[in-house]
């Protein structure tokens, strides 16, 4: 019941804070140059978390099971290829209902998109056509997945570092998921429902992957908590790449105080990895 409660807890807070920073954008006029260097300090948190903390957790679960540790490198290449095709789900829909409207200009394009139907349907319709709102939700599913295996090791301490992992690079994502929606015109009551759907990916996500554990008995066998820990390291490998390659200026370059905190935030997570020991 502990687990549960726990999980549940994690993924409320998760959701609303998500939530909230998804709706400042509408609210609040940022500097985005404020936003970059906390993006770039994260980047640093998320890479070095993963490579110190949750592949080692993942490593040493694996190993408490006996269990031969050749799967290793595989699991966190396959946390890492799944991240990647997830990442670039969004574009291929995006490409594929945008070639049948080839020809159409921008205010008829938003009426294709954004047609007046009912609101389920015009929901439906504009996430499909929105490959930024679907890349990220179906993202978000995986973070869940993250989280739930944390809750499966019974270790507070892993549950609580991969919760704030999840939540350092979801907070930049719902920011940023609202001022590109708002570029492109979409009406408010939309980018709420956007906002609000990208929000519940993770928790469902974290939910259901542990419902299934549970009914499977997976929980209760330290070598899948293991291999879920490594697939989880590998989808913040990617993310935290795939963040550093994007902290970049309008000349291609990585600023040195976005430079300094990256590392800053790499560094982090070892001191406290070494504290720990």
């Amino acid at each position: 019941m502990l687990n549960i409660a726990t999980l549940l807890v994690f993924s409320f807070l998760m959701g609303i804070s998500s939530f909230g920073s998804g709706l400042l954008p509408l609210y609040l006029n940022l500097n985005e140059m404020h936003i970059s260097l906390v993006s770039a300090l994260g980047t640093g948190i998320i890479i070095s978390s993963a490579l110190t903390i949750v592949l080692e957790e993942g490593l040493s679960t694996l190993q408490s099971s006996g269990s031969d540790l050749s799967m290793f490198g595989p699991y966190i290449l396959f946390g890492f290829i799944a991240m990647y095709l997830f990442d670039n789900l969004g574009k291929a829909f995006r490409y594929q209902n945008l070639s049948l409207d080839t020809g159409i200009q921008d205010r008829d394009v938003n009426e294709h998109i954004y047609p007046e139907s009912s609101q389920w349907s015009n929901l439906f319709t504009s996430v499909l056509r929105t490959s930024t709102t679907l890349g990220l939700c179906i993202h978000s599913l995986t973070d869940g997945i993250a989280l739930a295996s944390s809750i499966l090791t019974r270790n507070m301490r892993i549950g609580v570092i991969i919760f704030f992992i999840v939540a350092i690079h979801k907070l930049p994502s719902a920011f940023a998921l609202t001022s590109i929606l708002l570029r492109e015109g979409l009406p408010k009551d939309l980018i709420y429902k956007h906002v609000g759907l990208f929000s519940l990916s993770a928790p469902s996500g974290a939910i259901l992957t542990y419902i299934i554990a549970r009914l499977l008995n997976l929980s209760d066998l330290p070598y899948y908590t293991g291999a879920l820990l490594l697939f989880s390291g590998g989808t913040f490998l990617y993310v935290g790449f795939h963040s550093l390659m994007t902290i970049t200026d309008n000349r291609g370059r990585i600023s040195k105080l976005e430079l300094g905190l990256s590392i800053l935030g790499m560094v982090l997570p070892l001191v406290f990895s070494l504290l720990r020991e």
